[in-house]
């Protein structure tokens, strides 16, 4: 169900999966000498990949037929990657979880078993691919330590039994302050996060700084709304990646990313070949420099210095609609 919404998310389970079912074949193999242990896992791990694949079928083959076509499609690898310096993990994991996780580890080592075996490797395989550049593969650290949180509280949840559990021996009273005490503190910095204006707020940052990317702003809503209005077809191409995957989920119309993909207007000949009859600019996207436009991380800056993109002078283009941050042109 994941490979049917997100396809980053899906590669972070597999990978996860994979590298557990080694690992647990492994120390299975080690412990009991017995070759059916591989046997078993392989047969187990063929069947859920197998059948994850086939769910995930309705819409990968699509996507990749779409993609054999030359446009649009799926993505299937990140432009770029977004790295964390591993001494930043503390803060973005949180110290009272890591503290707790730590507590945990002892215990889960001396037991050993097959669940404490699959915590602590699904711990290590997101660790490795939050640092998987360093093997060239492109990824947004940030974005995996949210799956590293998933193993990492479970394990610190067994750490805070451990710990309670040690002090209740020696004094039952301590014990309960100690629980009522994290209770409490958890509760105030769930309603702390919740009660944040940034908890809506998502953005993504540029050479040109951040840019605010969800939730969608008012004008965003009255662009899809405009676009559902429109009886013609054709692809729209926007300016701003973002935009474009709302206006596409809200209007259920194709979006082509031909605009923020190029540092210039593109030529009637490349907007026929590619379908495109609406071309949407982001008011938003200002920059400056010496350029007219700049294609950068999935959005098109504009010099509003150096050109108006309000009032573009093209014979093949013709404003037909504006709003406070957008505006766009039909194609003739």
């Amino acid at each position: 169900m994941v490979a049917l919404i997100h396809p980053a998310a899906t590669f972070c389970l597999v990978f996860a999966i994979t590298f557990i079912t080694a690992g647990l074949v492994i120390t299975e193999f080690y412990f009991e000498r017995d070759t059916g242990v591989i046997k078993r896992a392989l047969k187990g791990y063929v069947i859920l990949i197998g059948t994850a694949g086939l769910i995930a079928s309705v819409w990968w083959l699509p996507a990749f037929y779409f993609k054999s076509l030359g446009h649009g499609g799926v993505a299937t690898s990140l432009p770029v990657s977004r790295s964390l310096s591993i001494l930043k993990y503390p803060g973005a994991l949180g110290y009272l979880v890591l503290v707790l996780a730590a507590a945990g580890i002892i215990p889960a080592i001396r037991r050993f078993e097959l669940r404490d075996r699959l915590i602590l490797l699904w711990i290590v395989s997101m660790f490795i691919l939050s640092k998987s550049y360093y093997f060239g593969i492109n990824v947004i650290t940030y974005r995996v330590l949210i799956y590293i949180m998933i193993p990492l509280t479970i394990l610190a949840s067994s750490g805070l039994i451990s710990v309670v559990e040690t002090i209740k021996n020696k004094n039952k009273d301590i014990a309960r302050v100690l629980l009522i005490a994290l209770f409490i503190f958890a509760v105030f910095q769930a309603f702390n996060n919740l009660s944040s204006s940034k908890v809506a707020d998502y953005g993504a940052m540029t050479a040109y700084g951040r840019i605010n990317i969800a939730p969608p702003t008012d004008s965003e809503f009255e662009l899809a709304k405009w676009f559902n209005s429109q009886n013609e077809d054709g692809k729209i191409s926007l300016s701003n990646y973002f935009t474009g995957g709302f206006v596409m989920a809200y209007t259920n119309r194709p979006v082509d990313s031909l605009l923020y993909e190029k540092s210039e207007i593109p030529s009637r000949d490349e907007l026929t070949e590619r379908e495109i009859s609406y071309l949407v600019f982001d008011k938003r996207l200002k920059a400056s420099g010496d350029f007219k436009f700049n294609a950068s991380s999935s959005f098109l800056f504009y010099n509003p210095n150096r050109i108006n993109i309000s009032d573009l002078e093209y014979p093949y283009l013709q404003k037909i609609y504006e709003n406070q941050d957008f505006v766009v042109y039909r194609v003739l």
